[in-house]
């Protein structure tokens, strides 16, 4: 990776080679140009400490031209004829949401959307396929691939696009459903946009985690299951195999003498980390959960 510092004046570099580099334009009012290519050859995003990152579209998997640049105050693209402003470029509209539960939509430039409480949403246009999502603490940023279009999302839940949606709360709704589902369903369940919808209903009416582990239960093995049932149910599903007699009589013992119910067994299942690991749960908090 190349590294350049500018100097207290104005400075210009031309990126034409592909390769990763960071630019530091210093002082002055610098400027970085990229040859012939034009704008939408690139996704163009902001990261949290102000850098301003230029990814060619098609090296978004790691190849391509990725450019890091600080202190940079004109971005120059189409041998010229596409001057872009870098504080123009990122001072777009900001929305808060209210209390409850808010819809938003999506639009051109750069957007920055709070949702505050309640189970927010925000619509794009267009399907999953043409935006690139990023996740940094508390900040989803969804950038188009073609444009200019750049939505920086805090306390946002629920994506909608045109093919799918997606749940951002893993920490919360979303995680629980998805946990839920692979202790006491099967791995691929979780990946079943209809069943994960049927989930979150379930999840967003209020039901506590104990609760809507119950109504899982319930919905698999039918109403007042056997405490063997609910063991095998559960150890089978997040280790892989069916338990020994010993260990299966074991758990039916805790679940006889009232240290745990079928329900708090279940989310001590759905937590360990077998389970986390066979919904690939890092994957999840990464991407989010697909829902119908």
């Amino acid at each position: 990776m190349a590294t350049f510092k500018g100097t207290p004046s104005d400075d210009t570099w031309t990126i034409i080679e592909p390769g990763r580099v960071t630019i530091d334009g210093l002082g002055g009012n610098d400027k970085v140009t990229f040859g012939i290519q034009p704008r939408s050859a690139f996704v163009i995003t902001q990261a949290l400490d102000g850098a301003v990152l230029v990814d060619s579209v098609s090296g978004a998997s790691g190849g391509g031209l990725q450019a890091t640049l600080y202190d940079i105050e004109t971005l120059v693209f189409d041998s010229g004829r596409d001057v872009v402003s870098v504080d123009a470029l990122f001072a777009g509209a900001a929305l808060v949401g209210t209390p409850g539960d808010d819809r938003f939509d999506a639009t051109g430039g750069r957007q920055t959307i709070d949702g505050a409480a309640g189970i927010d949403t925000v619509v794009f246009a267009r399907a999953r396929v043409n935006y690139l999502l990023d996740h940094a603490d508390a900040l989803w940023t969804a950038t188009a691939t073609a444009g200019d279009a750049v939505t920086v999302m805090n306390q946002v839940e629920r994506l909608t696009f045109t093919d799918l949606r997606l749940a951002l709360d893993l920490d919360g709704a979303a995680g629980r459903v998805a946990k839920t589902l692979g202790a006491v369903f099967d791995a691929g369940s979780v990946a079943d946009a209809v069943i994960v919808a049927i989930g979150l209903q379930y999840a967003e009416s209020g039901l506590s985690a104990e609760a809507l582990m119950q109504v899982a239960l319930d919905a698999r093995l039918g109403t007042g299951a056997t405490h063997g049932a609910v063991v095998d149910l559960l150890y089978t599903n997040v280790v892989g195999v069916a338990p020994t007699t010993a260990e299966r009589a074991s758990f039916v013992a805790l679940l006889d003498n009232g240290t745990y119910t079928p329900a708090t067994l279940g989310l001590l299942a759905a937590d360990h980390e077998l389970n986390l690991a066979q919904i690939d749960f890092v994957g999840l908090q990464a991407n989010g959960l697909a829902y119908g």
